[in-house]
């Protein structure tokens, strides 16, 4: 404190009165600059909570504060020190418990998320669940198709029986083959097919493809579109003839 003249001192505590402006209340004049008296007894703020004189808040300088010191010895400034200190430590208390708020929320928003994504699945498999018996059910609800039978086309009517040269050739074919082509789940293979044809064909025309019939035929027929090949040669262009 003897150092007061030093321009080093002068600074530090102008830095540390515009600290303590902040933390104090400003409804108050701050002393005009190079005055080395003390402030006036008279105050007019209602100071009586502090531990301190409220007049030493207006020190602004060492030799402020060494005429201070002077007059009133040290315990204000210990007292406002102890004062600032206890201040500064219920506003670090305060963010602190601020600090530990914010992190508890976001601690319960990470439950909450978690909950939340737990209940999603939940519902997905719920979800899953309930199409399986909802398929479940229609399958039940649906009356079982009866065993061994399949739905098959509409039958047309048969071509008449083809017996040889009394007939249209030209006319009889077109309405076999449409037969066999509209029935066709009928005649699921060719064997079918030769068959049926067969069983259409009776008189002199049956006597022309029953070599290949039997079954000790050394050329039988393989496809039906064999059998109505030999008709149309043997009755075909014989009718074409007798009609020209």
């Amino acid at each position: 404190m003897a150092r007061s003249s030093e321009p080093a001192s002068a600074s530090r505590y102008e830095h540390r009165n515009a600290r303590r402006e902040s933390l104090l209340p400003q409804n108050r004049t701050a002393p005009e600059e190079g005055t080395n008296a003390l402030p006036e007894e008279t105050e007019q703020e209602d100071t009586n909570a502090l531990p301190f004189d409220y007049r030493m808040t207006r020190i602004s300088i060492s030799t402020e504060l060494n005429a201070w010191i002077v007059a009133h010895e040290a315990g204000d400034i210990i007292a406002f020190i102890q004062h600032m200190c206890h201040k500064h430590d219920i506003e670090i208390g305060t963010h602190n418990d601020l600090v530990q708020m914010l992190e508890d929320a976001n601690e319960a928003n990470t439950a909450l998320e978690a909950q939340q994504t737990s209940l999603q699945e939940e519902i997905r498999d719920k979800d899953v669940v309930i199409r399986h018996l909802e398929s479940s059910a229609r399958s039940r609800s649906e009356p079982p198709a009866p065993e061994g039978r399949t739905t098959k086309s509409t039958k047309i009517p048969d071509p008449p029986l083809f017996e040889g040269p009394s007939q249209d050739v030209d006319n009889w074919l077109p309405r076999m083959r449409n037969k066999l082509k509209a029935n066709k789940d009928h005649f699921p293979t060719e064997e079918l097919k030769i068959a049926y044809i067969e069983s259409r064909v009776s008189g002199a025309a049956a006597k022309h493809i029953a070599p290949r019939m039997r079954d000790t035929s050394l050329n039988p027929f393989l496809e039906a579109e064999e059998v109505l090949s030999v008709i149309n040669k043997v009755y075909g262009d014989r009718n074409r003839r007798y009609t020209a």
